[in-house]
C-alpha cells in the first residue's frame, strides 16, 4: 500500500523522466543517424514534439501538486489574511475552470481527430493519441490543485 501511494504521489515525475529519457535517447539516435549514414529519422523528430506537449502538461500538475506556479506575492502579502484566504481559493478556483475548459476543449478535439480519421504525418498513427494529453493533463491538474488547496487550507499555508 506503501508503495502505491507513492506511486500516486509521484506519477508526473516518474512519466516525466521516463518522456526525457525516451526523448533524448531519440535525439541522440537521429544525431548519429544523421552523421553516420546521411539518414534523418522523421519518426523521432515528431515523436519528441508530442512527447514534450505530454511533458509540459505533466509539469504542469507537478508544479501544482508542489505550489510551484508563479506568483505575484508583493499583492497578495498586501492583504490581511482572511482577505488572503479568499484570494488563495479564487484563483485556485480560476485555475481549476480553466482547467476544466482546456480539458473540455480537448476533449471535443479527440473527438473531432477520431470522427476524421486524422492520422500522424510520420508515424500513421491516431493524432487523438498525442492530443489526449490535454484532457489527461488537464484532469491531473485538477486533481494536484484540488489537493494542493486542502493541504494549505489544513495546515493554514495560503
Amino acid at each position: 500500500m506503501k508503495s502505491f501511494l507513492w506511486c500516486v504521489d509521484h506519477l508526473e515525475e516518474a512519466f516525466s523522466a521516463l518522456l526525457i529519457l525516451v526523448m533524448s535517447t531519440f535525439a541522440f539516435i537521429n544525431v548519429i543517424s544523421r552523421y553516420v549514414i546521411d539518414l534523418s529519422l522523421n519518426f523521432t523528430e515528431e515523436l519528441n514534439v508530442y512527447f514534450f506537449v505530454w511533458l509540459t502538461f505533466l509539469g504542469s500538475a507537478w508544479a501544482a501538486r508542489r505550489g510551484g506556479h508563479m506568483a505575484v506575492n508583493i499583492l497578495y502579502d498586501v492583504f490581511p489574511r482572511k482577505f488572503r484566504r479568499f484570494l488563495y481559493l479564487l484563483i485556485q478556483s480560476v485555475s481549476i475552470v480553466f482547467f476544466i475548459a482546456l480539458g473540455y476543449c480537448g476533449y471535443l478535439e479527440i473527438l473531432d481527430e477520431i470522427a476524421l480519421d486524422a492520422m500522424t504525418e510520420t508515424l500513421v498513427v491516431p493524432v487523438w493519441w498525442f492530443t489526449s494529453s490535454i484532457p489527461v493533463g488537464s484532469a491531473l491538474f485538477i486533481v494536484r490543485t484540488i489537493q494542493k488547496t486542502a493541504e494549505d487550507l489544513k495546515n493554514g499555508a495560503y
